[in-house]
């Protein structure tokens, strides 16, 4: 039996994905013109992170893994600076916003980079689990944990960099405005770093007081998508689809990158789970009650009866905070409006003939005094 015929695109619909071509184009030309293109941002910030204590490693696991990196308009990247991206049946990616500044666009390269390296350790580059229910309290736990050693390791390469004469790095880091790097900040002010101290018990110190003051805004993202998959399944039987529907979380190795890294030798032999143990422990009491909650409905899924489904489904809601409202999606003239708007707004002709100063390469820096 032939497979059904695909019904054409009518032409008011061709014309509106050329539309919609034309507008990305546009926007994209306009950021390369304004921020320099994108080829060449990309190969700037990758000479950075060759020079960086640690780049050239982390470069190569991601060779290794086939991982492309990439630089594209803020706009493509809908607010985000950087973004792992891990598909199923190709490679995976790495997303840089060309905003135009080289040293930030390298530190969320390696922050990008740390996550590529954290999926190698544990031998697991395809999609992830972040914010899906199934062993919800744990995974929540443990995707922030992912968080803090990225912000980690970012903060003492940036340290270790300014030792070796190029503080331009932490420089950048402490210009973020974001409640991680806050907290980096505040955490610095107090406990300056040393070079010749205990590595191990700054970096320890440092994760716990990212996981505690600086994530807060992960955590909260999480808990959306949550509250996605309870207002989505309507009824015990389209939860439990949605329950089998995700994939189980991995299973990490016992030489796991984050358990090498903050377990001090005065805990012993301890696990991941109870390393997630103790962190989930720290978490606001409300919080950790709910994410019991949701382990429980998810686990009793498949003998879940309508009534205890709904119950359990009102009280879990209440406790999450709401999904983002999606915007009304805009037409694709309306979208080629905007992109022309922009345009005409933010660009200054006369600056896209004044000559600028070549950008310095970073293998020819010459050290601080």
């Amino acid at each position: 039996m032939s497979a059904p015929k695909k019904k054409k695109p009518s032409f008011g619909e061709r014309l509106d994905t050329r539309i919609e071509k034309l507008s990305d184009a546009f926007d994209d030309m306009r950021v390369q013109l304004k921020n320099g293109r994108h080829k060449k941002r990309l190969k700037r910030i990758l000479s950075h992170i060759e020079t960086m204590p640690g780049g050239a490693k982390m470069l190569e696991t991601a060779r290794k893994n086939g991982v492309a990196i990439q630089v594209l308009r803020p706009q493509a990247m809908k607010g985000a600076a950087g973004k792992l991206t891990r598909y199923s049946k190709s490679p995976s990616t790495v997303s840089i916003a060309n905003n135009g500044d080289d040293v930030q666009m390298a530190l969320t390269l390696w922050h990008e980079l740390r996550h590529v390296q954290q999926m190698h350790d544990w031998g697991r580059l395809d999609p992830g689990n972040t914010g899906r229910i199934k062993d919800t309290k744990r995974m929540h736990v443990l995707s922030m944990m992912i968080e803090a050693d990225a912000y980690t390791s970012q903060t003492l390469m940036a340290l270790k960099a300014k030792e070796q004469g190029q503080g331009e790095y932490l420089d950048a880091l402490m210009r973020r405005r974001t409640r991680a790097f806050n907290a980096i900040k505040g955490f610095l002010e107090k406990n300056p770093y040393d070079p010749k101290g205990d590595e191990g018990a700054f970096s320890r110190a440092l994760f716990a007081e990212v996981m505690k003051k600086g994530l807060s805004g992960y955590s909260v993202s999480y808990q959306k998508n949550y509250a996605q998959v309870f207002n989505a399944a309507a009824s015990a039987k389209s939860f439990h689809g949605s329950v089998k529907r995700v994939r189980e979380p991995p299973a990490f190795k016992p030489s796991n990158l984050i358990l090498q890294v903050y377990r001090s030798d005065a805990l012993g032999e301890i696990s991941l789970d109870d390393l997630v143990l103790k962190h989930f422990q720290a978490q606001p009491e409300e919080l950790q009650k709910t994410l019991e909650l949701i382990d429980m409905t998810v686990n009793a899924a498949p003998r879940l009866d309508e009534e205890l489904y709904q119950k359990s489904r009102k009280f879990i809601l209440s406790r999450l905070p709401k999904p983002d409202e999606k915007e009304e999606e805009k037409t694709p003239r309306q979208k080629l409006a905007d992109a022309f708007n922009r345009a005409v707004r933010k660009l200054n002709p006369a600056n896209l003939w004044r000559k600028k100063a070549p950008p310095q390469d970073p293998k020819n820096r010459k050290p601080a005094p």
